[in-house]
């Protein structure tokens, strides 16, 4: 059994917010249900974590006889980071689905009782991402494909460069809520991939607003637990410059590069966290403001009870 905080406020998903509101509503979340997230992280994404962290030396070499990162490594540490990702993202949305829809299971959460809904959001969420990644690598061939037509042009080939980014930016974005509708409704992934995407599109600045001010939170966050990592590579690096490798390459040196490496990643997911937590209240205000989803779902309740 996991131990929760019952006395927190509920916070219901499907209603309009200011700015502050979402945020507020994030931490007072995070507030009541930390303790289970947390556990569900220590289960599913702590041991992804010691697996990254062994093949972080390969990736980031300092040796002076190497000729760079090994790329089996480095296309393993992509992959585990995918599937950490979509691992991250189910264990989020799952404790949010019991949350809003079935709290009284969350008075004494344990893992047999999240596991259904785990399952759920982590089948959905790989089909959402072979999906994205579908559409991705039709974007990358039609981006190089204009590259390739206007090379013969400089100018308009540094332009179209130089607009790409924000472009391609603004792409990007509304696919949070893509994410949590998929994950926090029973429609077709497809259907709630679009469905997502559009509310993402004319909600774009609250989404911008939440991505940006949880992505520079999560960054200090996980700016300082990636020091001991960082002054392990600065003492590698260090070490191999000056010929002077006697504690580098001792065990103990050794293990604690790697537990510094498990710190690192294992922060930056739960820094991760904090944003999907947020992007699901802004797939919130974003429904009700657009859909009224807010005085149905309440409508629906209504009628249960």
């Amino acid at each position: 059994m996991f131990f929760n905080d019952t006395t927190s406020p509920f916070v219901p998903l499907y209603r309009q917010r200011t700015f502050g509101d979402k945020f507020s509503d994030t931490l007072t979340f995070l507030r009541g249900q930390w303790r289970p997230l947390l556990t569900l992280m220590v289960y599913f994404i702590l041991p992804l974590c010691m697996v990254l962290s062994v093949l972080l030396p390969d990736v980031v070499n300092i040796d002076s006889q190497s000729e760079g990162p090994d790329t089996t490594s480095f296309l393993c540490m992509v992959l585990g980071s995918l599937l950490g990702t979509t691992m991250l993202s189910a264990i989020v949305f799952a404790l949010l689905r019991q949350y809003f829809y079935a709290p009284e299971k969350l008075q004494a959460p344990t893992l047999r009782s999240l596991w259904p809904d785990v399952r759920y959001c982590l089948w959905r969420g790989v089909l959402l991402m072979l999906m994205l990644c579908a559409v991705g690598l039709l974007g990358v061939g039609l981006y190089f494909t204009l590259s390739a037509i206007l090379v013969s042009d400089p100018a308009l080939l540094i332009i179209f460069i130089i607009f790409s980014f924000p472009a391609i930016f603004c792409l990007l974005l509304p696919l949070g809520l893509s994410a949590a509708r998929t994950m926090l409704t029973d429609e077709g992934v497809l259907h709630s991939m679009l469905a997502g995407y559009r509310l993402g599109y004319k909600t774009m600045i609250g989404v911008a607003a939440i991505v940006m001010t949880f992505s520079l939170l999560g960054s200090c966050i996980s700016g300082l637990c990636s020091l001991p990592m960082t002054v392990c590579f600065i003492a590698k690096a260090i070490a191999f410059g000056s010929n002077e490798t006697s504690f580098v390459e001792t065990p103990l040196f050794a293990l604690i590069q790697y537990l510094s490496g498990v710190l690192y990643f294992f922060t930056q997911f739960a820094c991760s966290s904090l944003a999907l937590v947020a992007l699901a209240f802004q797939y919130g205000h974003a429904a009700d403001k657009l859909e009224g989803v807010g005085a149905t779902y309440d409508i629906a309740n209504f009628e249960n009870l």
